[in-house]
Formats: C-alpha cells, sequence, structure tokens
C-alpha cells in the first residue's frame, strides 16, 4: 500500500471537486494546495475565496493525525499503540488494525451527534474570526465545512449555523455562504436562512474520493 493521502490537500481537493461538479460548473478556475491559503481555494477569474475546514472534536482531530502519521508503515498494532500514548497522551480512542491501520474513538450515538452540532458551530465562528483578521477577501466569500455526518438535516444546520450567531457578534464581515459536507449530501446555506440540499451519489462518492487523491 502507498502512503496515506488523507491529508488538508485531500480534502481541499474534494471540495473543489464536489463544488464544480455538484454545485456550478462554472467554478472550474480554483487554485489551491502549496503557495495558496486563506483562504485554501481561490480564483481571481470568479472573484471567489473559499476556505476548507473539517468540523470534528480534538479526539477526532487526533484520530485523523494518527490515520495520517501511521497508515500503511508496516507497524504492528502494539508498536503503534505504544507510539501514539507517547505522542498524543490526550488521545482517549483505541487503535485497531483494519487492512491497514484505522483508529476508532468511543463517541456514538447521541452524544456523538450532539458533538457534530456543537463542532460544526464552532467551525464557523473560528473561521469567521480569521476572515476579519487574516483572510484574503473575494467579492463572494465561502466556508467549506466537512462534519463526517450522514445524520444532519436542514433543521440540524440551521440550529447549529443560529447556535453560532452570539460568538460572531464581535466581527462585522460574515461569510456569504456556507457549504456543509454530510458524506451523501452537500447543503448550501444562504445569510437569508435559505438551505438547498445537493444529493451526492455512491458513484459520484467513489469518483470525486479517487479523483482527490490524485496528484
Amino acid at each position: 500500500m502507498g502512503q496515506n493521502c488523507y491529508d488538508t490537500r485531500y480534502f481541499e481537493k474534494y471540495a473543489m471537486l464536489t463544488l464544480r461538479c455538484c454545485y456550478d460548473p462554472r467554478w472550474d478556475s480554483f487554485v489551491c494546495g502549496q503557495g495558496v491559503e486563506s483562504p485554501d481555494l481561490q480564483s481571481r477569474k470568479l472573484d471567489i475565496g473559499v476556505e476548507v475546514t473539517r468540523a470534528i472534536t480534538e479526539q477526532e482531530g487526533l484520530a485523523h493525525r494518527i490515520v495520517t502519521d501511521y497508515f500503511s508503515r508496516g507497524m504492528d498494532e502494539e508498536a503503534i499503540e505504544d507510539e501514539v500514548r507517547r505522542r498524543y497522551p490526550r488521545f482517549s480512542g483505541e487503535v485497531r488494525i483494519l487492512d491497514g491501520v484505522a483508529v476508532l474513538t468511543s463517541l456514538d450515538g447521541l452524544f456523538r451527534f450532539k458533538v457534530h452540532l456543537s463542532e460544526l458551530a464552532e467551525a464557523v465562528e473560528v473561521k469567521t474570526r480569521k476572515l476579519n483578521q487574516i483572510y484574503r477577501l473575494f467579492g463572494l466569500n465561502c466556508l467549506y465545512i466537512f462534519t463526517f455526518t450522514e445524520k444532519m438535516g436542514r433543521r440540524d444546520i440551521a440550529a447549529a449555523l443560529a447556535a453560532a450567531q452570539p460568538a460572531l457578534a464581535p466581527w462585522p464581515r460574515r461569510y456569504d455562504r456556507y457549504f456543509i459536507n454530510c458524506v451523501t449530501r452537500l447543503y448550501v446555506a444562504e445569510p437569508d436562512g435559505e438551505i438547498e440540499e445537493i444529493p451526492l451519489s455512491p458513484r459520484f462518492l467513489s469518483f470525486i474520493g479517487e479523483e482527490a487523491l490524485l496528484p
């Protein structure tokens, strides 16, 4: 097996492909990767900037980092466990070998769903602060958020965005559009409260996952 590629670059490309293929085919001139940041996707031609982020807990963030660090390195489960405990003492999940390496956290059920909603609201607040402080501004400034759950619906997203509003009060500049990736659906939330749902078919998800891994 090759080296794990599910890193920041992967998610930026994944977001870029879903926007171009599922949302608007005219959004085809974005650049991302080395030399492009703050926001992650930029198009001078379209005058659009898209910041890409992941709404995950600290534990889930550590899990992603551990997968990136240890996937397919040929280490056995015990060696990985020892290394993880040494390098990431705050990680409270479990490490198991499943066709390579998988990291499983202990969060599940209703608690996990509430965590997803909380982390979505927090991601909006954090990125709005950065939009006002350090990000390059475009005619249209968007935020693309991966939630890693299929369970969110329009009402849940509306509630999470509403929950973020008090924390946004100090910041005069807001995002013009939110793209919320819920695995099999992409939600597009407008400032006026309108939320569009775009289904992502299994065939498309397979295609886009493979494309996002390409150099």
